[in-house]
């Protein structure tokens, strides 16, 4: 049941790391429960898991996820650079809640102010999403990237259009906010795409 502030995430994770490098009573392992990182007005889900603490004070793993399995997150500490991947299921990013993912799965390295998402893969749409991208807060925030969608449900797109199909398309996309909380406000999509079976 504990609360951080993300913009002072570093320094808690600094002030754990104590925790395992403390000769005469190490510890190894944490258990979370009931976790809630506040960042940036963006409502994240409470999270519970574990971490593990090496024998030089650093984590080597990090897992959490939400009570209803929806959102997990894993962390791993390899040849000093932190590997990330995050699931999703049935729901939305907090960014972008009007699109919900049946599921959604990214991996990546997490480096000095950006995220590199070399693999995107998920369901969306009744239809198959791939594609790759880089998160960046250095100055402000920017999210950028490539897309690629197969066979997506026009009906399920633009349920209000009265039009049947299904898209393929690929391109790339950009979202831009000052906060992190403003990085879904003005998305930008430069794609191409081909209807198949088409019916309006």
């Amino acid at each position: 049941d504990v609360s951080i502030d993300g913009r002072v995430l570093d320094t808690q994770m600094a002030s754990l790391k104590l925790l395992g490098g403390d000769p005469q009573y190490p510890i190894r392992n944490l258990t979370l429960q009931r976790v809630k990182i506040v960042a940036d007005e963006v409502a994240l889900p409470v999270l519970s898991g574990i971490a593990d603490i090496d024998a030089q004070g650093g984590f080597s793993r990090v897992s959490l996820h939400s009570p209803d399995d929806k959102y997990s997150i894993d962390l791993q500490s390899k040849q000093g650079r932190w590997q990330l991947g995050l699931s999703l299921k049935e729901t939305s990013l907090p960014l972008l809640p009007g699109i919900v993912f049946s599921d959604l799965n990214a991996k990546g390295d997490l480096g000095d102010g950006e995220v590199n998402f070399t693999e995107m893969d998920g369901h969306l749409y009744n239809g198959i999403l791939l594609g790759s991208a880089k998160l960046n807060w250095r100055k402000g925030w920017q999210l950028q990237g490539r897309l690629e969608a197969k066979t997506f449900e026009l009906n399920k797109m633009f349920p209000s259009y009265g039009v049947e199909g299904e898209l393929f398309g690929e391109g790339t996309f950009t979202l831009t906010g000052t906060k992190l909380s403003q990085l879904g406000d003005a998305p930008r999509l430069d794609a191409s795409f081909s209807v198949k079976k088409g019916v309006v």
